[in-house]
């Protein structure tokens, strides 16, 4: 945000992952299913079995529900990727490229945020359409190349490429 002027979103798209909501809901069902057949919470071993599930739900389901909406928000002055409560916001000065790309879980590893093979940093909601987005890390002075799940690959990386270029 800039001072004393709020910052103005430009462009929002969102992205729900149908394969991270079942795998949730399939997990979540799985543990509980585990808790009515075991059954036994009278003795010490029981108890632990019914909380060690019952965490294990829980942490399922909170992960879950992170992992199954990507959010990718463009403003006036930065970019932000929202898995849930996860979040990575980027300066409009620090992105030095973007480029529509096809992503291929094989190679992003799976759903989710993850470090690819090509040391790319995957942002993925679907396999399919994406865009790969360059950065300077302001720490370090190195480039960092992220890429996210995209349904309008064109027109963001206009929106990032000419609307930010003045």
């Amino acid at each position: 945000m800039t001072r004393g002027f709020p910052d103005t979103i430009v462009y929002r798209e969102s992205m729900i992952s149908k394969a991270s909501f079942w795998i949730t809901v399939i997990v979540v069902l799985g543990l509980i299913v585990i808790l009515v057949i075991w059954g036994n919470f009278r003795t010490v071993e029981g108890r632990i079995v019914f909380w060690s599930c019952t965490s294990s739900a829980s942490l399922a389901l909170f992960l879950g529900l992170c992992f199954t909406q990507l959010v990718v928000t463009v403003t006036q002055t930065r970019l932000i990727l929202a898995f849930g409560v996860i979040q990575r916001s980027f300066p409009r000065e620090s992105i030095i490229s973007t480029e529509p790309t096809f992503i291929r879980l094989s190679d992003s590893g799976g759903y989710g945020i993850r470090r690819g093979r090509d040391r790319a940093r995957y942002w993925v909601a679907a396999g399919g359409p994406g865009l790969k987005v360059e950065v300077t890390d302001s720490k370090s002075d190195r480039v960092q190349t992220y890429v996210f799940s995209s349904t309008h690959t064109e027109r963001l990386a206009n929106i990032l490429d000419i609307a930010w270029k003045r």
